[in-house]
C-alpha cells in the first residue's frame, strides 16, 4: 500500500508589519489555501491526513482549512521550519514521516526546505511556489514525485 506525502509551500504572505515579522498569509494567500484545501478534497475526499506545518504563521495558515480552521490539530513540527540547518531538518522529517508517519500526511514549510527535502526524497530536482504542491509516494521503500503543482 502506498504512503502519500504532500509537501506544501506556504502561501503568499502579508508584508505589512515587514519582511521580517512573522505575518500571516495575504489575501493572495487566502485563496491560494482554499484552492489547496479544494484539491485535497477532490483527490481524498473519503481520506482524514495528519497536517503538519512549520510553526510559522504563514504555513499554519495555509494548511488550516484542511482542518476546518481548527489549529489545534495541526501538529507543529520545527523540522518543517526554514531557520538554521535546512538539509538536517529535512532528513530528521523524513526520519520521521519514513518511520512514524501516516498513510497520508500534508506537510507545508517554506521555499528554500521544501527542494532539499524533494531532492533527497526523490531525487528530483524542484523548486516549489508559494501555494504550490508537490505529492511523494513511498511504495515497499521505492520512492517517487507524482505530482508538482505550482498554481492551483
Amino acid at each position: 500500500m502506498n504512503k502519500t506525502l504532500i509537501l506544501v509551500r506556504h502561501g503568499h504572505r502579508s508584508k505589512a508589519l515587514g519582511h521580517e515579522v512573522d505575518n500571516g498569509v495575504s489575501s493572495k494567500g487566502s485563496k491560494q489555501a482554499a484552492r489547496i484545501e479544494r484539491r485535497f478534497r477532490k483527490l481524498y475526499p473519503d481520506e482524514e491526513a495528519l497536517v503538519v506545518s512549520s510553526p510559522k504563521r504563514r504555513c499554519i495558515e495555509t494548511v488550516a482549512p484542511l482542518v476546518h480552521d481548527d489549529e489545534s490539530k495541526i501538529q507543529i513540527m520545527a523540522s518543517l521550519d526554514e531557520d538554521g540547518n535546512v538539509e538536517q531538518k529535512a532528513k530528521d522529517f523524513i526520519r520521521w514521516w519514513r518511520d512514524e508517519g501516516p498513510m497520508l500526511t500534508v506537510a507545508c514549510s517554506h521555499g528554500d526546505w521544501l527542494p532539499v527535502a524533494v531532492k533527497l526524497l526523490t531525487g528530483a530536482k524542484a523548486e516549489l511556489k508559494k501555494g504550490a504542491w508537490a505529492e511523494i509516494e513511498e511504495d515497499e521503500g521505492n520512492v517517487k514525485l507524482t505530482w508538482l503543482v505550482q498554481e492551483l
